[in-house]
């Protein structure tokens, strides 16, 4: 995700923020796991996608084994109804 993804983000809660007014504004940070078809696809910039991604660069992804699940991070606003996704990691398994 890029600079300009979280600055959008950023500009979205302090929007949030700045129309609850007096009201407190509460939100959560909710991390969820969850299952995911397991496959590989070619996007439109002729990219495969699919595999495994922790966020960090690597020349061939393929040698990756494929994702079985997405991590999401989501900020969820409690006394009012929105939720906004932070980021999504491509795993294979979480172990605790």
């Amino acid at each position: 995700m890029g600079r300009l993804a979280l600055q959008q983000k950023r500009e979205v809660l302090k929007r949030k923020s700045e129309e609850a007014g007096e009201q407190k504004l509460y939100a959560c940070l909710t991390i969820n796991e969850m299952a995911i078809r397991k496959q590989a696809i070619c996007n439109n910039a002729e990219k495969i996608m699919g595999h495994i991604d922790h966020g960090i660069v690597i020349k061939d992804p393929t040698s990756l084994s494929l994702a079985k699940e997405a991590l999401v991070y989501l900020i969820t606003g409690v006394n009012q109804r929105w939720k906004i996704p932070v980021a999504y990691f491509l795993i294979a398994s979480l172990m605790a």
